[in-house]
C-alpha cells in the first residue's frame, strides 16, 4: 500500500479516539510517511569552471555531480547539476548544507558562495573567501534552514566580487534533510 504525506490537521482528522476501531494500518503508514525525514546528497564527480560574466550575479556552480546518498522518494537530482529538487506533496522545513573546495582563475579574488532556493540566494547562507593565487585552494561550509514546497530546488551559487574570473569547485557535496512543519 502507498504511504501518503499529510498535514497535521489531516492526520488528526483521520485518527479518531478509536473506540470504534476506526484506525487502520493505512492511517499509521500515513503518519510514518509524514513524520519521516527525507534526505539526499550529491557530490562533485567532474569539476568544471563556473563561467562568471560579472561581479554581481549569483550563478549556479558548474561541474558534473552525482547522487551519493538518497533515502527518500521526495528528493531528486536535477540532471547532473549541483541542484536537488523536492517533489513531496507537503511544505517542509529543510536543513541545506554544503562543503566545498575551489580554485579561482585569477589572483587576490574575493569569492562568495551561498545556497540558493530556485536560483535566488537564501539570505544568510553565503560566505566570503579571499583566494591569494589561482593555484590556492579555498574551502567553505554552508548551512541554512528554509521552508520548501513541492517542485522547488536548492542549489549552490557562486560569484566573484573582485573580477569576473571563473571559479572551479574541485570537490564538494550538497546535502538536504527535511522535516515536517
Amino acid at each position: 500500500m502507498a504511504q501518503t504525506q499529510r498535514t497535521l490537521t489531516q492526520l488528526l482528522a483521520n485518527l479518531p479516539d478509536n473506540t470504534a476501531g476506526l484506525i487502520n494500518p493505512v492511517h499509521i503508514r500515513d503518519i510514518v510517511a509524514t513524520i519521516q525525514p527525507g534526505h539526499a546528497e550529491i557530490s562533485v564527480t567532474t569539476p568544471a569552471a563556473t563561467v562568471l560574466s560579472d561581479t554581481s550575479t549569483w550563478t549556479e556552480v558548474a561541474g558534473t555531480w552525482a547522487s551519493s546518498a538518497n533515502n527518500s522518494s521526495t528528493w531528486q537530482q536535477v540532471g547532473s547539476s549541483a541542484e536537488l529538487q523536492y517533489t513531496g506533496p507537503q511544505t517542509r522545513i529543510v536543513h541545506v548544507a554544503a562543503s566545498l573546495s575551489f580554485t579561482v582563475a585569477g589572483s587576490n579574488d574575493v569569492v562568495q558562495l551561498g545556497l540558493g532556493l530556485n536560483g535566488t540566494l537564501i539570505p544568510g547562507s553565503d560566505i566570503e573567501r579571499k583566494v591569494g593565487t589561482g593555484s590556492d585552494v579555498g574551502a567553505a561550509a554552508l548551512h541554512s534552514m528554509v521552508a520548501i514546497s513541492s517542485n522547488e530546488d536548492v542549489e549552490i551559487l557562486v560569484r566573484n566580487v573582485t573580477a569576473a574570473d571563473d571559479v572551479t569547485l574541485t570537490t564538494g557535496n550538497l546535502f538536504v534533510m527535511d522535516m515536517a512543519m
